[in-house]
C-alpha cells in the first residue's frame, strides 16, 4: 500500500525540486512573511499562475486584498479542500497550469 502522510515544509528554498515543479501531493510549503503587501508581492513574483491560493485569515478584507491582487485558477480562505472535495465545484487551472478539470 502506498502513503504519503500529509506533510508542511515550513519556507523551503524556492530553489528546491518542491518549488520548481506543480504539487500534486498532500505536500504544502508554508512560506511566512510580514505584512499581506508582503504576501501579495511573492505571490505576483512566482512564475505562472496557481491552480490553487489558500489564504488563512480571519479579515474578510485581508481574504479579499489578497485575492483580488493575485491571479489564481481557485481561491479558498481557511481551507484546502473544498475544491477537491466537492463533485460541484470546479477544479481546473489557469494559464500554463492544469488545463482542464479536476472532475473530469
Amino acid at each position: 500500500k502506498r502513503y504519503i502522510e500529509p506533510t508542511i515544509v515550513l519556507n523551503p528554498s524556492l530553489n528546491s525540486k518542491l518549488m520548481q515543479e506543480e504539487i500534486f501531493s498532500p505536500i504544502m510549503p508554508i512560506f511566512t512573511v510580514s505584512s499581506v503587501e508582503e504576501a501579495k508581492a511573492f505571490i505576483n513574483a512566482m512564475p505562472g499562475t496557481p491552480l490553487g491560493l489558500y489564504v488563512f485569515t480571519k479579515s474578510e478584507r485581508v481574504f479579499r486584498s489578497v485575492i483580488d491582487g493575485c491571479p489564481a485558477a481557485g481561491s479558498a480562505r481557511n481551507d484546502v479542500m473544498i475544491q477537491a472535495g466537492s463533485v460541484y465545484l470546479p477544479f481546473g487551472g489557469l494559464g500554463s497550469s492544469g488545463y482542464g478539470s479536476y472532475h473530469g
